[in-house]
């Protein structure tokens, strides 16, 4: 199911979404419990801008394989997105909070003999946008079968984007105050 939302302040939210491996209608790729987006209004309105209010996924699923040979089961969105560089000038997106829950990407690589899963337990960004310092907090958890590995990861620190060190590098991330355990 998916609803839209226009009033007081545009917003979308999908359910149940599922994508398949190319040419394996059976075998998921990537599925998401739900997922929601709400927009600021007035910007967009006023002076084109977008600005996110929330976006917020829990129950996502994702699947990464390799084979021996070095094919991907993405090799289809690789290609799609291969496709050259986009057209028009770019439009900053500042985005207020972000939040990730439940969400897991499973790993079996043929090539390199990695398997197993990631898991993200609970993501939160908030006021992420170039020059802003925002919260962040990730709970995170590794278990691989190959190698063996069982890890959990506690990360709290406050993110800033800064401009690239020169043009065409991407973007500089710096940490501050910054807890691990």
């Amino acid at each position: 199911p998916v609803t839209l939302r226009l009033w007081p302040q545009p917003a979308l939210v999908v359910k149940g979404l599922r994508l398949s491996e190319p040419d394996q209608p059976r075998q998921t790729f990537a599925s998401v419990t739900e997922a929601a987006l709400t927009l600021r209004l007035e910007p967009l309105l006023m002076r084109r801008e977008i600005e996110v209010e929330h976006v917020s996924a829990s129950g996502v699923r994702l699947r990464f394989a390799r084979d021996a040979q070095g094919r991907l089961n993405i090799d289809d969105l690789l290609e799609g997105a291969a496709g050259g560089e986009p057209k028009g000038g770019g439009v900053a997106v500042t985005i207020e909070n972000i939040e990730l829950t439940d969400t897991e990407l499973q790993v079996a690589d043929a090539k390199t003999g990695v398997e197993g899963r990631f898991v993200i337990r609970q993501f939160r960004l908030g006021g992420f946008g170039p020059g802003l310092l925002s919260p962040l907090h990730l709970q995170a958890q590794a278990e691989l079968k190959q190698p063996p590995l069982k890890a959990a990861l506690v990360l709290d620190a406050g993110l800033q984007l800064l401009p690239a060190a020169q043009p065409g590098a991407p973007p500089i991330v710096h940490l501050a105050k910054t807890t691990l355990q």
